[in-house]
């Protein structure tokens, strides 16, 4: 499988741009690329369920790296898995309050400052799953040449590759080589390797269709 680097070495060797400052340049490009496009649901970033168990007179837990947006929170009891109703921080304070005195069995979910908040409190262990989507982003030091420093084998450096390719060459050229005609190209190729690869995304999702909420 293709790395960040072999896509960084890509387009050096296309650019014919290969020093230390250029080659970071275009990791940075690689990684604004992959960021604006991290937000969007992809066959490959979909998370099929993070688990944990509640604790007993605890409502706040930890929200799920790398989940960007969460479709559902559910919760088994006795083997029997059942969906939480999503409400607002707003709507539970409102309705248990005071806050503190109602515990059972889960109902209710919340996001509140980066958690997922239960109702009513557990009044026991449940095992939850939260099914979302998110990836963990790659990182690049500008320090030094080829400077990855997470693993590279990446879905965004393989199944969208050309995507990634197009607009971090279309960053590059805009950003640092005021080239006008080459953002211009370049950013016709990405809006084309888009349009592909949501066709093939929506293909593959059709049949899992899901409403998520953002967690930031």
């Amino acid at each position: 499988m293709a790395s960040l680097a072999d896509l960084e070495t890509d387009i050096s060797d296309h650019e014919r741009r290969a020093t230390v400052k250029d080659k970071a340049a275009i990791g940075a490009s690689i990684i604004r690329a992959i960021r604006h496009y991290s937000g969007r649901r992809w066959w490959w970033n979909e998370n099929q369920g993070t688990a944990f168990n509640t604790v007993s007179g605890t409502e706040y837990y930890a929200l799920p790296s790398p989940l960007r947006v969460i479709d559902n929170v559910s919760v088994t009891v006795s083997q029997d898995p059942y969906i939480l109703e999503r409400r607002t921080n707003g709507y539970i304070e409102e309705v248990y309050t005071p806050a503190g005195v109602y515990s059972g069995k889960p109902s209710d979910w919340c996001l509140f400052e980066d958690q997922i908040r239960i109702f009513p409190i557990p009044d026991g262990v449940y095992a939850v799953k939260v099914q979302g989507y998110g990836l963990a982003l790659p990182t690049y030091s500008t320090d030094a040449a080829d400077a990855w420093t997470t693993d590279t084998t990446t879905p965004w450096a393989n199944d969208a590759y050309d995507l990634i390719y197009s607009r971090a060459r279309a960053l590059y050229a805009m950003n640092w080589r005021n080239d006008r005609e080459g953002f211009v190209a370049h950013s016709t190729e990405e809006e084309k390797s888009l349009q592909a690869l949501m066709a093939e995304n929506n293909k593959r999702s059709a049949s899992r269709r899901l409403r998520g909420w953002s967690v930031g």
